[in-house]
C-alpha cells in the first residue's frame, strides 16, 4: 500500500512523540523501572500506527470515488475500539503501564492535529475540480 505525505506525516509525528516520550522515561526512572512504561509506549504506538494506516485506507476509498457507504463509520467504530482495547490492555496487564499507553495512544491525535498546518496551504485533494468543472462554472 502506497502511503501518502499526510499518512507519512502522520507516522512521523507518532514516532517521533513516542520515542520523545521514552527518552523522558529512561531520564527520569534511571532504572529497570522505565521497562513498564517503555512497554506501554509500545502498545499505544502500535495502536495509533495501526489506525493511521486504517484511516489512510478509508481516506483513499472515499477519495478514490468508491461509495464507501456505511465502511467509513464502521472504520472510526473500529479505531476508537482499538483504542479502548489498547487501553483495557494497559490497564489489565501489570507489566504494562498504564500512563505509557495513553501517551501512545495520543500521540495520533497530535499526528492528526498536525495534519492542520500541513494542508493549510496546500491544495486539498477533495477540492480538485477538473476541467469539465471549470468550463461549466465559467459558462453560467
Amino acid at each position: 500500500m502506497k502511503l501518502s505525505d499526510q499518512a507519512r506525516r502522520m507516522i512521523r509525528v507518532i514516532l517521533s512523540v513516542n520515542v520523545a516520550a521514552a527518552a523522558v522515561s529512561l531520564i527520569h526512572f534511571r532504572s529497570k523501572e522505565a521497562i513498564p512504561f517503555i512497554l506501554g509506549l509500545l502498545v499505544g504506538g502500535g495502536t495509533s500506527l495501526l489506525r493511521a494506516l486504517l484511516l489512510e485506507r478509508v481516506v483513499n476509498k472515499v477519495i478514490s470515488g468508491d461509495k464507501p457507504g456505511s465502511s467509513v463509520q464502521v472504520s472510526h467504530l473500529g479505531r476508537l475500539l482499538i483504542a479502548f482495547a489498547a487501553l483495557l490492555v494497559g490497564a489489565m496487564v501489570e507489566g504494562i503501564h498504564l500512563f505509557g499507553v495513553i501517551v501512545g495512544v495520543f500521540s495520533y491525535q497530535l499526528a492528526t492535529y498536525s495534519l492542520h498546518s500541513t494542508l493549510r496551504g496546500s491544495e486539498k485533494p477533495w477540492e480538485k475540480k477538473d476541467v469539465a468543472n471549470k468550463e461549466n462554472d465559467k459558462d453560467e
